[in-house]
């Protein structure tokens, strides 16, 4: 996937993909109802996060199961930490932030 085929993905997307990549990088999983309490919101919140997401193509999602990323998902995840990290280095090398201080920066974008 080159950065110009990039898909759009919205902000609370992107949280749920780097999520969903994290827990099973680390070996674990997480249903609706732990994502809901991870993200401050209800669970039919995240039923329908993962809908979409599932739409989309990135996840696989059905019900009482915890959500599973495809491999489509798993690139787009791939990439946004790619994203965040070029963006991370380029405000310390460029512009004088601290590594403490950027990656705050960077989730706001």
């Amino acid at each position: 996937m080159h950065t110009h085929d990039f898909p759009k993905v919205s902000s609370s997307a992107e949280e749920y993909l780097l999520t969903l990549y994290r827990l099973e990088t680390s070996g674990e999983r997480a249903g609706s109802s732990q994502l809901a309490k991870m993200f401050g919101v209800k669970a039919p919140s995240v039923t329908g996060m993962l809908r979409r997401l599932s739409e989309r193509g990135w996840v696989r999602y059905q019900r009482y199961r915890p959500p599973e990323l495809t491999e489509s998902g798993r690139r787009v995840a791939v990439q946004l930490i790619r994203r965040h990290r070029l963006l991370e280095t380029f405000l310390v090398r460029f512009l004088d932030y601290s590594w403490d201080e950027v990656h705050g920066e960077v989730q706001l974008l």
